[in-house]
C-alpha cells in the first residue's frame, strides 16, 4: 500500500532536519522592513512620474508609458495587494498636488483603480502561467480602460470608446517594457536582501 506525503508534511521535515543541524528557522518579513521598503516604491513612483513629465508627448492623446507602475507592480509582487494600494494612492494624490491638474488626477484615479485589480487578480496566478510581464501588460490595458471611462464620463460622451482600440494595443509594448523593467528592479531588491 502506498502512502503519499503532503506539502506541509515535507515542509515539516524540512524544518525538524534544519533544527537538529543547528539551522535557524527561516523568518518572515518584519512589518517595519515591509513599511521601509512600500516607503521606497512610493518614493520611487513619484520619482518616475516626475522623469515621465519630462518625456516629450506621444502623438497619440492620453498615451504614456506609465513608468510608476514599476513601483506599484513591484509592490503588488514582493509586499502584497494592500502595500500596492498605499503606494498606488499616494502616487497619485502627491503627484497630482505636485504636477498635474484635477482632471488629470480624475483620468489617473480611475486608471489606476482598475490597472491595481487587474494585477492583483493576475498576479495570484501561477508564474509558470504568466509572468510580470504579463501582468504589467494587463496592468496597462485597464489603466487605459479606467482613463477612456473617465473620459466619457466626464464629457458625458461616449464616442471617446471608438479610440480604446488604439489605446489598448499601444498597452501591449508599454506594459511590456514596465513589466521587464520591474522584474529587473526586483531581482535588485531580492539580491540586497532589504526583508531579511
Amino acid at each position: 500500500m502506498r502512502t503519499t506525503i503532503s506539502p506541509s508534511d515535507k515542509r515539516a521535515a524540512k524544518l525538524a532536519s534544519a533544527e537538529a543541524n543547528g539551522s535557524p528557522k527561516p523568518k518572515k518579513p518584519s512589518p517595519s522592513r515591509k513599511i521601509s521598503l512600500c516607503a521606497v516604491l512610493c518614493a520611487a513612483a513619484l520619482m518616475l512620474s516626475y522623469i515621465e513629465s519630462f518625456i516629450p508627448a506621444s502623438p497619440f492623446p492620453g498615451m504614456r508609458l506609465g513608468l510608476f507602475n514599476i513601483a506599484v507592480l513591484a509592490a503588488n509582487l514582493i509586499l502584497g495587494f494592500p502595500y500596492a494600494i498605499a503606494v498606488s494612492a499616494a502616487r497619485c494624490v502627491i503627484a497630482a498636488v505636485l504636477f498635474a491638474q484635477p482632471t488629470a488626477f480624475i483620468y489617473s484615479a480611475v486608471g489606476s483603480a482598475l490597472s491595481l485589480a487587474a494585477m492583483a487578480a493576475a498576479a495570484r496566478l501561477p508564474r509558470s502561467f504568466i509572468t510580470p510581464v504579463g501582468i504589467s501588460v494587463l496592468g496597462a490595458a485597464a489603466h487605459n480602460c479606467g482613463q477612456m471611462l473617465a473620459c466619457a464620463l466626464l464629457l458625458c460622451d461616449a464616442a471617446v470608446f471608438s479610440y480604446l482600440p488604439v489605446m489598448l494595443i499601444a498597452a501591449v509594448p508599454l506594459g511590456a517594457v514596465c513589466g521587464a523593467l520591474c522584474s529587473a528592479a526586483m531581482k535588485i531588491i531580492y539580491r540586497l536582501k532589504i526583508l531579511k
